[in-house]
């Protein structure tokens, strides 16, 4: 089984947009040739495409996250334990155990979202559909608390429309620059806590 994931390669210089759909740079030209009628269609099954995909992603995390828990559970069962454990089992599946961990919080997240949904009575499959919208290292930074929460907030309630208008564009920017900036403060206080400590 390959892995399944974008590489950073592909998400940074080869994904382009059309409409609200991630298209590899390398069918970007055959698109662009092609008449409107006709490029709805394949966008309709790239879209497709997509959905399967992050569905599947979805699936594999909280199979991994099942697994892991399994693994950490040793109990009456430390025997097997010493020859099998979690990274052999997933690599035996042919993934990397960091694939896994990173499908893992996928799946957390959005599990977390749905939660947080539930709570607020706000639309849960609309934030899980704009947050599955966003590019793989958007999905983690925002799992990883690299985001700001309020550009998080205003990602997860956009409406469809506004994933189509300059104004998702815009959110999306903003995302881009609240990365940059917490990164930044984290690399800061690094630097600084690395400064003290000497």
């Amino acid at each position: 089984m390959q892995e399944i994931k974008k590489s950073n390669e592909r998400q940074t210089k080869l994904y382009q947009r059309f409409g609200n759909v991630p298209v590899p740079g390398d069918l970007v030209d055959f698109y662009q040739k092609l008449a409107p009628e006709d490029l709805m269609e394949f966008v309709q099954v790239e879209s497709e495409y997509v959905n399967v995909l992050q569905g599947t992603r979805l699936q594999l995390g909280r199979v991994y996250r099942a697994a892991k828990k399994l693994f950490a559970h040793a109990g009456s069962r430390s025997d097997l334990h010493e020859t099998m454990t979690f990274e052999k089992w997933v690599r035996a599946h042919g993934q990397s155990k960091q694939t896994a961990l990173r499908l893992i919080t996928l799946a957390d997240q959005v599990d977390l979202i749905q939660a947080q949904a539930l709570d607020t009575h706000d639309d849960g499959q609309l934030m899980v559909e704009n947050f599955l919208t966003l590019s793989q290292s958007d999905q983690l930074a925002i799992a990883d608390g690299k985001v700001d929460e309020k550009v998080v907030g205003m990602l997860l309630h956009a409406t469809p429309d506004m994933r189509q208008s300059p104004i998702w564009k815009g959110m999306l920017q903003e995302l881009h620059e609240s990365r940059q900036a917490i990164e930044a403060q984290k690399s800061s206080c690094r630097t600084r806590l690395i400064r003290f400590s000497s």
